[in-house]
């Protein structure tokens, strides 16, 4: 296990994953603000290091990935090959303009359709993306801020019409963690809902939530955290959810919702100030979650907890650690 290449990456990088539970990959900045790609299939891990860049960003760019099918249905990339599924990357460029990258059947990156609305976001601006698989189109939702520090929806029905400027969801704390999620169904007969979780200006975390229709408050509300904590949201069901943030004294702390009310949940693990957080979860036969943050092991090296019946630590180190 190498210290130096662990310290290839940059303290309180950005965080992101995305994937099944046998095929997954975790994307992270270095400190030249390269995108980073280390993958694992069926337990092992590679990638990780100076021959796995996705793009570059600006230094301190936020990441946010997901998995949609892939246009035709028909196409499966060699890297998974249990869904046609592609993945969609999004960071900030130069002139904080969002990016979107693309990977192809082929397992290349190409440039995203939202890239033609040159979205200029504030300087400090995280972002959050999900999507939802309807019974006969994908639903692709990007979340940002934007210079007058509202939270901006972003949203792609149709990859022939492209992206389109959504909803504002009103003012946050400058710099706000954003996460986000849209569980779909496995018959897909659900309708769209959609909860994004934000931090506002008096320090509390809250949490939109759209039912299909509308737009409303929803019920998760935490009183107060840390400034500008990091935040992460991942699906179990339709149910089931947890969202991830940092509290005090630099502690990952989990909140559980099992479809009554949100409550404290099992998890509460150190971290480096100011650490960003991933999760992913997956509903097959066995339910588990895991998570990433920078833990301080070899400094800057991300570290994956992995939630199946009890928390344990599962991996001290990513590659290129």
């Amino acid at each position: 296990m190498s210290t130096s290449g662990a310290q290839q990456i940059r303290f309180r990088c950005a965080i992101a994953v995305v994937g099944s539970e046998d095929n997954f990959q975790v994307f992270t900045q270095d400190t030249f603000g390269r995108i980073r790609e280390t993958r694992c299939r069926d337990g092992k891990w590679s990638g990780g290091t100076e021959h796995d860049l996705v793009r570059q960003g600006i230094l301190g760019s936020p990441i946010a990935a997901i998995s949609c099918p892939r246009e035709g249905g028909s196409d499966v990339s060699s890297s998974e090959d249990t869904t046609s599924t592609q993945v969609h990357l999004y960071y900030i460029g130069e002139n904080n303009v969002v990016k979107e990258v693309i990977r192809d059947k082929d397992g290349k990156w190409h440039e995203g359709n939202l890239n033609r609305q040159e979205i200029k976001v504030a300087p400090y601006s995280m972002m959050a993306a999900c999507c939802h698989r309807g019974r006969d189109r994908t639903h692709c939702r990007l979340y940002v801020q934007m210079p007058d520090n509202n939270i901006q929806e972003f949203g792609c029905d149709d990859e022939r019409s492209g992206w389109s400027q959504m909803t504002k969801l009103g003012r946050a704390l400058p710099g706000t963690g954003l996460a986000c999620l849209s569980h779909s169904s496995e018959s897909h007969n659900n309708s769209m809902s959609i909860r994004v979780f934000h931090q506002s200006e008096d320090l509390s975390l809250k949490e939109k939530f759209y039912d299909g229709r509308n737009w409303r408050e929803g019920d998760f509300s935490i009183s107060k955290a840390l400034p500008r904590t990091d935040l992460a949201a991942t699906a179990l069901d339709n149910d089931s959810f947890r969202v991830y943030f940092i509290h005090e004294n630099n502690h990952v702390v989990e909140m559980v919702h099992e479809g009554r009310k949100w409550q404290r949940g099992d998890f509460h693990q150190q971290c480096v100030p100011g650490s960003q957080i991933a999760a992913l979860a997956s509903n097959g036969k066995d339910r588990k979650i895991r998570l990433y943050f920078q833990s301080g092991k070899h400094v800057t090296a991300v570290t994956e907890w992995m939630y199946h019946r009890e928390w344990k630590e599962t991996k001290e180190a990513l590659p290129p650690a």
